[in-house]
């Protein structure tokens, strides 16, 4: 069962960046997946939490203009 989720992300394109707040229950090591439509994956960061709230910001100046989508995969430490 999944023990982090994403409840809220932003997209700043004038600074090419996607910010995640991903809130976990325990400390978990987790990748963060960028999709296209298409379900090409397009970026993937992996990135280490902390049990609460983490605040984690991807930099997508290699994507072009579209509509993405995300998943979060990893495990518990």
């Amino acid at each position: 069962m999944r023990q982090c989720k994403s409840f809220f992300w932003e997209w700043w394109p004038f600074q090419n960046t996607i910010s995640f707040n991903i809130t976990c229950s325990t400390a978990e090591k987790m990748r963060i997946e960028i999709y296209d439509m298409l379900g090409n994956t397009m970026k993937t960061t992996e990135v280490s939490l902390i049990s609460g709230e983490n605040l984690h910001t991807v930099k997508t100046e290699d994507l072009t203009p579209g509509v993405y989508t995300y998943r979060l995969m990893g495990k518990r430490t």
